[in-house]
């Protein structure tokens, strides 16, 4: 696993933070090296993302680098993530433009969707992101059309959430998720 990562996929809300978070904590997957960490300042929200990720994702998204630069800084992270020597992976609902691309750099990642119903997730995207109604909608429909697209034949593991779910939940998708996967 070591070269190839375990990428954490939902649109913003939808639990891909809960999820990076119990990978790394819980079961030592490296899902960043320069964490943003929930602070009041700088990440008020929680986010649990690698911070030069965020950064390269929302720098082609908002225009500043092309593609070919994304790919670029992409190599270089990819390198830097695997001197870590350990299993590890990455999530960033802002690469879901670029997964397709992304994925071209690893032979068998692991997928893991993360799913929650679209009232919950345009709520939550209002509430926590300031969103409007149409904005959240039509971001959350853009998003999973683009996933179903790019990873719906591929394996990968769906993990759906409804209201709330605890680490702990978590964790035990994982546990049976692995033994499923690896026969263990």
């Amino acid at each position: 696993m070591l070269g190839s990562p375990v990428i954490v996929i939902g649109p913003p809300r939808s639990g891909t933070t809960i999820t990076a978070k119990v990978l790394q904590h819980w079961l030592g997957i490296a899902m960043d090296s320069m964490p943003m960490r929930p602070d009041k300042v700088i990440n008020p929200h929680g986010w649990y993302e690698d911070m030069r990720l965020v950064r390269m994702n929302s720098l082609f998204l908002d225009g500043t680098i092309n593609l070919r630069a994304w790919r670029r800084r992409f190599r270089t992270y990819i390198r830097q993530m695997k001197k870590q020597n350990r299993p590890w992976g990455f999530k960033d609902p802002r690469i879901i433009p670029m997964l397709g691309h992304a994925l071209t750099y690893f032979e068998s990642p692991t997928l893991v969707r993360c799913c929650r119903p679209k009232e919950l997730v345009v709520e939550s995207m209002m509430g926590k992101l300031g969103w409007t109604e149409e904005v959240a909608k039509k971001r959350y429909e853009a998003d999973n059309k683009q996933l179903d697209w790019i990873i719906g034949n591929r394996p990968h593991f769906r993990l759906d959430f409804g209201e709330y779910i605890t680490e702990e939940e978590i964790l035990e998708f994982f546990k049976g998720a692995m033994v499923l996967r690896y026969g263990t």
